[in-house]
């Protein structure tokens, strides 16, 4: 097995070539199954500008049973890509308010990938209480 290469230079990659390799990697290291198709994916995180916005559908509604059911049923991805999917949108915001707001983008990296390393994450019993 071996890693992809970014592109040459600062180029990006295809938003789908983000998300593929991570939830393989999920579904590789653990057996998933949803929970329930019937019921909502409860989001209590930011939301995108609607501008930024990969769809024009806030997180909130686009992780109820029925957009998921639409993500499944006309996009052909499961609830676990559209949920990776929101995550390295998020990153990507993250990096773009980095970039805008000023601050030593380089310095800001590195203390987020400390904080990456270090911090907590949560855990089953953390996301029964959110739910």
């Amino acid at each position: 097995m071996s890693n992809r290469p970014w592109p040459d230079g600062d180029a990006t990659l295809p938003f789908s070539e983000l998300v593929k390799p991570v939830c393989a990697a999920i579904r590789r290291a653990y057996r998933l199954e949803r929970v329930d198709r019937d019921s909502d994916v409860p989001w209590n995180g930011p939301e995108l500008p609607e501008s930024m916005r990969a769809a024009d559908i806030e997180y909130d509604k686009r992780l109820t049973a029925k957009g998921l059911a639409f993500d499944l049923d006309d996009q052909g991805r499961e609830a676990i890509e559209v949920i990776v999917g929101i995550a390295i949108q998020l990153g990507i915001e993250q990096g773009r308010r980095l970039i805008c707001s000023g601050q030593d983008v380089v310095r800001e990296l590195r203390s987020m990938r400390r904080e990456l390393m270090t911090a907590p994450y949560p855990t089953k019993d953390d996301a029964k209480e959110e739910s």
